[in-house]
This record gives structure tokens, sequence and C-alpha cells, in this order.
């Protein structure tokens, strides 16, 4: 079994406290409504746990403990589930070793967000906003990769795997900002506005978005 969460039990693990605190602060920007957050005790118990449980085989006991708070905490999840935040850290990771630069890529993440209005978006739409800074993140990656790879000599072969790379992840990201876009105008309620003609009936006009 493959599992897709441990690169971000590794980071929260290996930093301990401190990266307990960031993971806090990421799960309150992230939740909506009233819900309890767990303080800095609680997330020190949980990176106990995770720490006895990713050794070897977990004891029931512990495993037990963890779905407990995971019930009182509902975004607890996030410090090793949140697979959108998982991809974003590993694409990073991946394409650059510059302490600075990743983190002025995390930041650019966040911003991409604020911007798209993540803070008042309801659920549904939250998810679209994280897919929409994840594929932007991606598309200007390939941008570079691509703008790397024409600044020099390259063969007709390898040439057009660098552009259908960048065009794939530009589609991908156009797609999600319309889709986003779709979303938000279905979202608005139709008005009608009530136009009273001059020696006529009255209008009844309305006006709303649908599918387009």
């Amino acid at each position: 079994m493959v599992c897709y969460c441990w690169p971000a039990c590794v980071a929260i693990v290996g930093n301990g406290a401190d990266r307990a605190g960031e993971v806090g602060k990421k799960m309150s920007e992230k939740i909506e409504g009233s819900v309890t957050l767990p303080t800095q005790a609680d997330l020190d118990n949980v990176l106990a746990l995770i720490q006895r449980i990713d050794k070897g085989k977990p004891k029931p006991a512990d495993l037990e403990a963890l779905r407990r708070a995971f019930d009182q905490f509902p975004t607890l999840w996030r410090m090793s589930g949140d697979v959108l935040e998982i991809a974003a850290r590993t694409i990073i990771d991946k394409n650059t070793t510059q302490a600075t630069v990743r983190e002025s890529m995390h930041r650019g993440l966040a911003e991409i967000k604020m911007q798209l209005g993540y803070d008042r978006a309801p659920g549904v739409e939250r998810l679209l906003i994280e897919a929409c800074a994840l594929a932007w993140l991606r598309y200007g990656i390939a941008e570079y990769r691509y703008t790397q790879a024409m600044s020099k000599t390259v063969t007709l072969t390898q040439g057009d795997y660098y552009e259908r790379q960048l065009t794939a992840a530009h589609r991908r990201y156009l797609h999600s900002l319309h889709t986003l876009a779709k979303v938000r105008r279905l979202a608005v309620p139709a008005l009608q506005v009530n136009v009273a003609q001059p020696g006529a009936r009255q209008l009844n006009v309305a006006t709303g978005t649908g599918a387009s």
C-alpha cells in the first residue's frame, strides 16, 4: 500500500513544536463557522501519537486515540491528510533546493488563494480555489521549464515534449479558473425586475445566470 500522507507527517514530526504551530495556523485559516480548534498542547499530543504510530506496527490504543482526536477536532486531519497541500509541497520541494524560493512559492500559493477570495468562499468554492492555486503552480513550473529548455539547443523530440507539457498545464490552469467562475455564476440567485411600461401591462424581466 502506498501512503500519500507521509511527506506531511515527516515534515511535521521533523520540525517539532514550531511546525505544529504552523499547522495549527493553517487549520484555523481553512475552517469555516464555529469549529473547535486544537490547542498547542493538543497538537503536541497528536505529534507524539504520529511518531509512535509511524515507527512500525501501531498499537490499537494509539490508533483509537488518534481517531478520537480527529472526532474532537474536525480540522485536525489536515496535519497529514490534506492531499492538495501535500501535492503542493512535493512539487515545490522537487523543483527547487533554495529555501528562499520555496518560501516564496508557498507565499505565492497563499496569495493566489487570497486573491480568489478563499477566506470568504463557501466549501465548494474553497475546493475549487485550492485546485486553481495548484494548477497555477504547475503551470508556472511548466512555463519555467519550457523557457529554460528553449534557451538552449534541443532536439525536435525534446522541444515537442516541453511544448506538450506546457500546453497541458496551461489548459488545466484555464479549466480550473473557468470552473470556479462557472460555479460562482450558478450560485448567484436569479433576480426578477418588474418594469412598469407606460400605457401597457407590467413587464417582468428575469435576470440571472445559467450554465454556459
